[in-house]
């Protein structure tokens, strides 16, 4: 579990990318956990998901310098990337919503008041929770 976070919170999008799948598997794990499926062991994934959470929310933004250019393939594979990032969290949101709306909560009361004053990227990683 050491290793995938390290790779999931990593900088560059070709590493943590690779890990999302992973990711995606531990949101099963915490399913069939959630529903008593789960033979009884001492590793929990929901211990876990607090950390998933903050490092998705943090890989959903983009870097201070990002400009989309749709003919530019680095800016391709980063949107690419943030649409993965929004499809685990709405498996995240399906599968434990009272756990996802307690992190939006407390995501979206962290950001800047009053917004004009925010991030942009911040302010965009906030608005993909919802």
């Amino acid at each position: 579990v050491r290793i995938f976070f390290k790779c999931f919170c990593y900088d560059d999008i070709d590493v943590s990318g690779a890990v999302i799948p992973l990711a995606s598997q531990f949101v099963s794990t915490l399913q069939k956990e959630m529903e008593g499926r789960m033979q009884s062991s001492s590793f929990r994934i929901s211990n876990h998901m607090p950390q998933l959470l903050a490092v998705m929310y943090q890989q959903m933004k983009y870097p201070l310098d990002f400009e989309f250019d749709y003919e530019d393939e680095d800016d391709a594979e980063e949107e690419m990337y943030r649409t993965e990032l929004r499809k685990l969290n709405q498996t995240i949101i399906r599968v434990c919503p009272e756990m996802a709306l307690q992190f939006l909560c407390t995501s979206l009361s962290k950001v800047k008041a009053p917004l004009s004053t925010a991030q942009t990227n911040e302010i965009e990683a906030a608005l993909r929770l919802i």
